[in-house]
């Protein structure tokens, strides 16, 4: 009887605990070159919808450093792009920003940048795989600890 009210915490206080609005994102360079003062730089932005509940809209911000670079982007369960619509709990969207000729000073400023989310509730800058992995962890550990 304990094991069943204790699992039945565990699964009420995942809700409880749980944000219904919060979005995870991070930013981070995969690939930079330069040959002379020429480069060629790949950055990876990953954001997630980790609440309960659905983000009707997150705003992308992009710093002034990647005007002009490429973008593209990839997800799972939506429709969107900058401004992306409808974002489902526990999807997650990943878009790549490439400058395929730039300098060493428009790296070097692309370094130094932020994006910046805009969504409604708790915005965390934190690598969403990574988080979500260790939440889930968690959870596993407290249920093994409800029996052991």
């Amino acid at each position: 009887m304990a094991a069943l009210a204790g699992l039945a915490w565990l699964m009420l206080s995942e809700s409880v605990l749980r944000p219904r609005y919060e979005v995870l994102y991070h930013l981070s360079p995969i690939v930079s070159q330069c040959i002379g003062e020429r480069c060629v730089a790949l950055y990876r932005l990953l954001v997630a919808n980790s609440g309960r509940e659905a983000q009707e809209r997150v705003d992308v911000r992009w710093p002034a450093q990647f005007a002009g670079w490429q973008i593209d982007w990839s997800s799972s369960d939506l429709q969107g792009g900058h401004e992306i619509r409808n974002l489902a709990p526990n999807t997650l969207v990943e878009l790549s920003v490439r400058c395929l000729d730039c300098t060493r000073g428009e790296l070097e400023a692309a370094r130094q940048a932020s994006v910046r989310i805009e969504a409604r509730g708790k915005i965390m800058e934190r690598e969403p795989r990574v988080t979500m992995l260790g939440r889930a962890s968690t959870n596993i550990a407290r249920v093994v600890g409800i029996f052991f």
